[in-house]
């Protein structure tokens, strides 16, 4: 009788090691998926990261150049606004010539000062 008992017991452990063994290598393959959605996600999370440091270089760039077209569109104001104060001595040929002149030394020689000047701190 306990022969028979064991045979039995035997048969039903046979299934059973078998499920356990594909239960197993199915738990494996998901703890391999597992860690391969974690290096993705690391990956991921870095490249957010780099995207956003490069958006605040790209706004900080951005906010730079604003300022320097304000200033460009300033100075060429002030020049056509210096220019049409020239023109106002049409008239006269000294008069423009002197305005001419000044027009020189100031938008041309300064320009070249501050060429000089920005190369040499280059």
């Amino acid at each position: 009788m306990l022969d028979y008992k064991i045979k039995e017991l035997k048969r039903d452990i046979g299934p059973r090691e078998v499920s356990i063994k594909q239960l197993q290598d199915q738990t494996n393959l998901m703890q391999i998926e597992v860690k391969h959605f974690y290096r993705v996600g690391e990956n991921l999370s870095l490249i957010v990261e780099d995207l956003v440091l490069r958006q605040k270089g790209l706004k900080c760039e951005i906010k730079d150049l604003g300022k320097i077209c304000r200033e460009q569109t300033h100075y060429m104001g002030k020049f056509k606004d210096d220019v049409f104060e020239c023109l106002a001595h049409i008239a006269d040929f000294n008069k423009l010539k002197r305005a001419c002149v000044n027009l020189y030394k100031i938008y041309v020689l300064d320009e070249g000062v501050k060429n000089a000047s920005d190369d040499s701190q280059v």
